[in-house]
């Protein structure tokens, strides 16, 4: 890091994807960024951003991997906690709500930039609703065979 705390930013230049884009996305937050040509501008860099197409594809391969975990995972803890007869109702709610949540909190976060030029408050009820599902999946028992 330079002087400052702060995080020098690096572009890389591999002779594809939209540079300018990318340092003008930098530009609007008010970050400046330099291009990462050569092996001697690495060391001027704290963060390197790789754009293009082909880091998209990586980034949308380990989001859909991510969810389809979560989603297997779901459907298996539904199946242990709740009885068979039920894992339909139960699955539908959850997943609807799943749904409800997709739609509508983009929407809240949206809003909050609006009117704070910021996504910290998304972020902090987003980190709060993440530690209150963590700590209610650990208070859950440790087996539930009995309830089939």
């Amino acid at each position: 890091m330079k002087e400052g705390g702060a995080i020098r930013l690096g572009v890389l230049d591999y002779g594809a994807g939209n540079l300018q884009s990318v340092l003008n996305a930098f530009a609007t937050i008010g970050r400046e960024a330099q291009l990462v040509v050569e092996p001697a501008d690495f060391e001027r860099t704290d963060v390197l951003v790789f754009p293009g197409p082909a880091v998209a594809v990586l980034a949308m391969t380990l989001i859909g991997m991510g969810y389809g975990f979560v989603s297997g995972l779901t459907a298996g803890a539904i199946a242990r906690y709740w009885h068979k007869n039920v894992f339909g109702r139960v699955a539908s709610q959850l997943y609807i709500a799943w749904c409800v949540a997709a739609v509508s909190l983009p929407v809240v976060a949206g809003w909050l930039f609006d009117r704070t030029q910021a996504y910290h408050g998304a972020m902090m009820i987003a980190a709060v609703g993440n530690l209150l599902g963590a700590m209610l999946a650990t208070s859950l028992p440790r087996n539930r065979e009995g309830t089939r």
